[in-house]
């Protein structure tokens, strides 16, 4: 068994296909299917149930999953904190969704600038599917992540705060004189949302099929600008944290019926390596708040 063995293996479990996991790796499906192949033969049990359009996890392959997973995300950190040593510098890589980084990143690393110039700090935007991905393979050692509810066992966490999402409209939008609106009153509003996997989007879906409704969905970016821009020329309206709307000249918060919070936290792996860097981001971040 080998850590590259149990790389091919879990990426295949999780896009449970192993053409699209050979792309993923930048290797040939042979590859993947023979990594497999060898880890069926050693521990002696199937791994995989072949479809035709993929496979399924047999019990023994959903336990070699979840372990296997763990395993990869602590020989992450441990790579990491062994470069830091032998570079003889901190780092640090954040994932962080484009509204909180909008809200945080100016003042993050202004601070970080002047309290610990020798820790370096790479920040990942993306959604909350993407970070949380990132932060299961490793590839990032710390997310910023919005929920509404308990986040998901092994994960350790600290809160940042807690920001009400609202319908943001243009001040030219009959919708601005409302001091909140229902699903029902927004069935025939044309909308400007983030794609799929971000919190939010999903969050204003759910609560349209709740009752039956259809969003008007008319654009989808993963940019904070492009919906910025539709909003305020009033071509569309979108949802947005409070704080954010309220900044931007033109731009009107509608609180919704039900009200809707977004709890914000830093998220990262429990059980891991915590490094010394993840650390002092962390103290960072809990002064912050």
């Amino acid at each position: 068994m080998t850590l590259s063995g149990l790389k091919y293996f879990v990426t295949a479990a999780k896009h449970g296909n192993i053409s699209r996991a050979a792309e993923e790796l930048s290797v040939s499906q042979p590859s993947v299917s023979q990594a497999i192949k060898a880890l069926e033969g050693e521990f002696g049990l199937p791994l995989i149930s072949r479809e035709r359009t993929g496979f399924s996890l047999t019990e023994g392959g959903k336990e070699l999953y979840l372990r296997a997973s763990t395993l990869l995300s602590a020989a992450a950190s441990l790579s990491a904190a062994m470069t830091e040593m032998g570079r003889g510098r901190l780092s640090v890589r954040v994932g962080i969704p484009p509204m909180i980084g909008n809200m945080l990143l100016d003042r993050i690393l202004g601070e970080l600038r002047a309290r610990y110039p020798e820790l370096s700090v790479s920040f990942g935007e993306g959604g909350r599917e993407e970070l949380i991905s990132g932060l299961e393979s490793g590839s990032l050692d710390m997310a910023f992540i919005s929920h509404s509810e308990p986040l998901p066992e092994g994960y350790s966490s600290l809160p940042v705060g807690c920001e009400e999402t609202v319908l943001a409209v243009s001040d030219k939008n009959p919708l601005s004189t409302r001091h909140s609106v229902t699903p029902e009153e927004l069935a025939d509003e044309p909308l400007a949302l983030f794609g799929e996997g971000y919190f939010i989007t999903e969050r204003v879906m759910k609560l349209f099929a709740e009752r039956g409704l259809t969003a008007r969905v008319m654009h989808t970016s993963t940019q904070l600008s492009a919906q910025l821009k539709l909003i305020s020329a009033n071509v569309a309206s979108g949802f947005l944290f409070r704080s954010i709307a309220k900044s931007r000249e033109g731009i009107v918060a509608v609180s919704v019926e039900p009200p809707l919070f977004t709890d914000i936290s830093l998220v990262w792996r429990s059980g891991g390596l915590e490094t010394d860097g993840m650390k002092k981001f962390k103290e960072l971040i809990g002064e912050k708040k």
